[in-house]
């Protein structure tokens, strides 16, 4: 395969990255109370099935991009989100909530591993496997740097019309789908799976999990929660402390500069150890919700939140490395 069109893929992955971030992300709890008359324990039911959902769909998703092609995973999760923020747009209200949400979660279940497992692979194949944790950091840096505008312009049309950060979010995602169409599948080795989708799941699931991996995936699982689980909370607190949802998309924006910032210098964070790494990210984590419940003042909420999400656009990559690092002699990804 030519190699250019294989580097061609990195260079794609940055504009995958601008437009795979949910821009009105910062608005969905709001726009859910606000307009579709959800209360908070509706919210802390939706994100407890999603968060279900999510993981039963992580293993099938993963198998079928490994299966079949990373690129038809991605085109698939990209027609995922355009569809739950549809629902979002026409249903607001609890089951539409729910409904949108279990949709992103599979969406992002199809995208999340396969879109890092096919710039690996593009390396790999270019001779420049070595190099992954610093092509991802500097892909991810660009992706913030576009979306710090998006971030920042969509939620101020909340203020126009409820609905219409939404639509515009819409579009963003077909604009993934495209992205997602014009990658180009690196080569792999032969597939060696049978005809058989489930018994070869199931094989895919004992080469990563056993008794020495089981709570190393649980401990990823429950730092993970800590980041996702109080998320549409943590707008509410916000908008509580004082903030306007227009101007929430601000917050996103700055957090996205720092991940940006962040992404150029993931190189240092590479040399920590894992369970260093994993220390520090459950402080940054826990950061915020003790800057909170300590201060309640808007600033030092905001600039808590800022650090955190700043963080979290970057963990990933790292969290990819050292599992990469491990499982270093599977071919599933």
């Amino acid at each position: 395969m030519d190699e250019a069109l294989l580097r061609r893929n990195v260079r794609l992955y940055s504009w995958f990255k601008v437009f795979v971030k949910r821009v009105f992300l910062p608005l969905i709890a709001i726009y859910l109370v606000s307009v579709g008359h959800v209360t908070l324990g509706n919210i802390g039911v939706i994100t407890a099935v999603t968060g279900f959902v999510i993981l039963l769909a992580q293993m099938p998703t993963g198998y079928i991009a490994d299966r079949y092609t990373r690129r038809s995973a991605l085109m698939t999760g990209s027609l995922f989100l355009v569809s739950s923020v549809s629902v979002l747009v026409v249903w607001p209200s609890f089951v539409g909530g729910l409904a949108a949400s279990m949709l992103s979660g599979i969406g992002f279940a199809f995208l999340q591993g396969s879109s890092q497992a096919m710039i690996h692979d593009s390396l790999e194949a270019c001779g420049r496997k070595s190099q992954y944790v610093k092509v991802m950091g500097r892909a991810q840096a660009y992706g913030l740097l576009g979306n710090i505008v998006l971030v920042s312009l969509v939620p101020m049309t909340y203020a126009i019309n409820k609905r219409l950060p939404f639509v515009l979010g819409i579009v963003a995602f077909l604009i993934l789908f495209v992205i997602s169409w014009s990658f180009v599948e690196p080569p792999r080795e032969k597939n060696e799976g049978s005809n058989h989708a489930v018994r070869d799941m199931m094989l895919a699931i004992r080469s990563f999990i056993s008794k020495r991996t089981i709570l190393l995936f649980v401990a990823i699982g429950v730092v993970f929660g800590l980041y996702v689980a109080p998320a549409d909370y943590t707008t509410l607190v916000l908008k509580d402390l004082g903030m306007l949802p227009q101007y929430l998309g601000w917050a996103y924006a700055a957090s996205s500069l720092l991940g940006a910032i962040g992404g150029y210098g993931i190189g240092y964070f590479e040399r920590l150890s894992f369970r260093t790494f994993m220390f520090l990210d459950i402080a940054i984590c826990c950061g915020f919700f003790v800057a909170v419940g300590l201060s309640r003042n808007l600033l030092v909420a905001v600039s808590a939140f800022v650090v955190a999400l700043g963080f979290w656009r970057v963990r990933s990559i790292l969290y990819q490395h050292y599992l990469l690092e491990i499982f270093k002699g599977t071919r599933n990804k």
